[in-house]
């Protein structure tokens, strides 16, 4: 039992630590052994497990619950203007090309909008 634990802690894994520097050993790799290049292996695989199942669950768990609840928080909705003259200086006085873009940018806005509701 204590010989197999031994084991799992010895076993190599191929994904890099991403919690902090540790040493690592040259290991050959059957697979990627071509012109001589050889793949660098973690010696402590449980970094990875360590970093997600430590001693601070609670602080994590209790930041989980933070941001869900500003998730999910009542956004107010603002109402929109009609058309987008309403919002426009001198819209009547506009080129063609210019009241065109209005259009699209008006467009886009209300569809967003209605998305959002």
């Amino acid at each position: 039992m204590i010989e197999e634990k031994e084991m799992r802690n010895d076993i190599s894994s191929d994904e890099p630590s991403c919690s902090e520097d540790l040493p690592t050993t040259n290991q050959p790799d059957d697979s990627s052994s071509v012109g001589g290049t050889k793949r660098l292996r973690n010696i402590a695989g449980t970094s990875r497990r360590s970093l997600f199942f430590g001693k601070d669950k609670a602080e994590m768990l209790a930041r989980l619950s933070l941001l869900k609840d500003e998730i999910q928080k009542v956004i107010p909705m603002f109402e929109l203007e009609h058309h987008w003259s309403d919002i426009v200086r001198d819209s009547d006085k506009l080129s063609k090309h210019a009241c065109e873009q209005q259009e699209a940018i008006w467009e886009f806005v209300t569809t967003e909008h209605r998305y959002l509701l």
